[in-house]
């Protein structure tokens, strides 16, 4: 996580999305474990769509476990078992921000990565030299709250700043493609989308106060299909969270 500006606060939430949950034998668990701790930190970019996909995604990435859409109306969509587009068919879970400001995601810090796809036996349809990002940022979504997203190779990252004064309790997602939402023993946001499920890390929120960074208690609410966090911090000071 990159440092903020004295007094802000960051929130940061992880999304691991999981396709199966079969057990593990306790010989390889603390290989797994390692495997996974590797995976997390394996930055993957979004890649910017010029027409190699359907024409309401903006920005996608693909991962070990499915893709990542992130549409120019700036929906957010995970799919397990992968798919060319978001109403392919695979599990699919699109989070969208409920009451949010008019925003639209653009592609920052450019990735060393360049794709050319070749699909289809027409060169009209192929595409050379196509620009990667290492975060795509949402902008302001509300008054005071600034959204980014990266990817990793088993989850993707959503950072939420917010500035002084601003209210984080406004961020709430809009959550379509799940029989049902709850929270698990672990402060892990489930969604439970038939054959797969994907799981949402705990969020973690800190502030930068006289120059040291402090964590601030966060935790997932749900009403329903509705996602949000519920928090404590110093008002006057800007806060960071994730999920």
């Amino acid at each position: 996580m990159r440092t903020w500006r004295r007094g802000w606060m960051t929130f940061v939430v992880m999304g691991v999305m999981f396709c199966l949950a079969l057990p593990i034998n306790a010989s390889v668990q603390p290989l797994q474990q390692n495997i996974n701790g590797q995976l997390r930190s394996l930055e993957v970019p979004f890649i910017e769509n010029q027409g190699q996909k359907h024409p309401d995604v903006a920005f996608y990435a693909s991962t070990f476990v499915g893709n990542v859409w992130v549409t120019r109306s700036g929906a957010m969509a995970i799919g397990i078992a992968g798919g060319q587009r978001p109403d392919a068919n695979c599990a699919l879970i699109t989070e969208t921000l409920v009451g949010a400001l008019p925003h639209a995601p653009s592609g920052k810090d450019r990735s060393r990565a360049i794709i050319n796809t070749f699909l289809g036996n027409d060169p009209k349809q192929w595409r050379k030299g196509i620009q990667s990002y290492d975060r795509v940022s949402m902008g302001a979504v509300y008054p005071g709250i600034e959204l980014s997203l990266r990817a990793y190779a088993n989850n993707v990252e959503k950072i939420f700043t917010i500035a002084p004064g601003a209210d984080p309790n406004r961020i709430v997602l809009a959550v379509t493609g799940t029989d049902a939402i709850s929270i698990n023993d672990g402060g892990e946001l489930v969604f439970a989308a038939a054959p797969n499920a994907i799981t949402m890390t705990p969020p973690v929120a800190y502030q930068e106060i006289n120059g040291q960074r402090r964590s601030v208690d966060v935790a997932y609410t749900v009403d329903g299909t509705r996602s949000g966090f519920r928090q404590r911090y110093i008002p006057r000071r800007r806060i960071a969270v994730g999920r």
